[in-house]
């Protein structure tokens, strides 16, 4: 199909923004635009706790219908659903059915305050609410997560792809000031333990909970009917949550890990399972709109 460049293999090369004209992903607000006529005014269909987010036109007569053969689908929670989707060049989106079908919810913790000699690390951004407005010196990972540090007007010691990597920069920049990593309460590693290890003062505050969540039934109908379904996975827990929840699938599944750690966790079907070049969500975007590639040139 024109308009759409041959896919490489996600390990050949790092990621890049697509060259090819209608797949320039898009910058800034319009993102938002290209997904406003049908992806973002999306039907919430009630199921539980628990919603199904569809494009207009795919519930009609009671069922559910895809206006494509392909499925892809984001079981992260809504908003950072739709936050990637925003990101997404629309001449892919127009390939596939978007289906958010979140399998955890996020909700902060009681939060006390931080003590103000330490130094922040902050693993995902569900832990940011926890900073609070005062000015702090925070080390993330992720260039998203350090974006919206500086943003709320503090410092990024510096930014890190993963927690592995940002533990190597503080074993090597060795901080003075104590460390404290603001965490969710399900957590994975032993960062705060191996800079122990390494000479250096660090805790582990929880400040925010995962909480499962089952998909809704409408969405089971669409993955187990759905003659291709593209799965992108952003970390280990939603990655066994989901593959817990996956229903029996007669077509072709292509699964997207952002990273090795997350690739491990999945435990359900997979015709095709990917790893992201570098955990990042550049480099996820990427592997997604290649994967719709292949299967629109195929």
């Amino acid at each position: 199909m024109t308009g759409f460049h041959r896919p490489v293999p996600l390990r050949a090369r790092p990621p890049q923004r697509c060259r090819r004209s209608c797949f320039r992903c898009p910058a800034g607000s319009a993102g938002v635009r290209g997904l406003s006529s049908g992806l973002l005014s999306a039907h919430l269909v009630a199921r539980g706790p628990v919603g199904l987010h569809l494009p207009d036109g795919i519930l009609r007569g009671g069922g559910v219908v895809n206006r494509q053969d392909c499925t892809l689908l984001i079981s992260r929670p809504a908003d950072r659903a739709r936050r990637f989707l925003s990101t997404l060049p629309p001449a892919a989106l127009a390939q596939v059915t978007p289906l958010i079908a979140p399998v955890m919810t996020i909700s902060l913790c009681p939060l006390a305050p931080l003590p103000a000699e330490a130094e922040l690390i902050v693993t995902s951004e569900a832990a940011l609410p926890a900073i609070g407005p005062a000015p702090r010196r925070v080390w993330c990972v992720g260039a998203q997560t350090a974006g919206k540090v500086r943003a709320a007007g503090h410092t990024v010691c510096a930014t890190a792809p993963d927690a592995a990597a940002l533990l190597d920069l503080l074993r090597t920049a060795r901080p003075s000031a104590p460390l404290l990593h603001l965490s969710g309460r399900h957590h994975r590693g032993a960062l705060v333990e191996t800079l122990d290890q390494a000479g250096l003062t660090a805790a582990r505050r929880v400040v925010y909970d995962q909480h499962p969540c089952d998909i809704a039934d409408a969405a089971r109908q669409v993955l187990a009917t759905t003659p291709r379904l593209i799965v992108p996975l952003f970390s280990p827990r939603s990655a066994a949550l989901l593959a817990a929840q996956m229903p029996p699938r007669p077509g072709v599944t292509q699964v997207i890990a952002l990273s090795d750690e997350v690739r491990a966790a999945w435990t359900g079907p997979a015709d095709r399972l990917l790893t992201a070049p570098v955990p990042q969500a550049d480099a996820m975007r990427d592997a997604v709109v290649d994967c719709i590639a292949a299967g629109s040139a195929g």
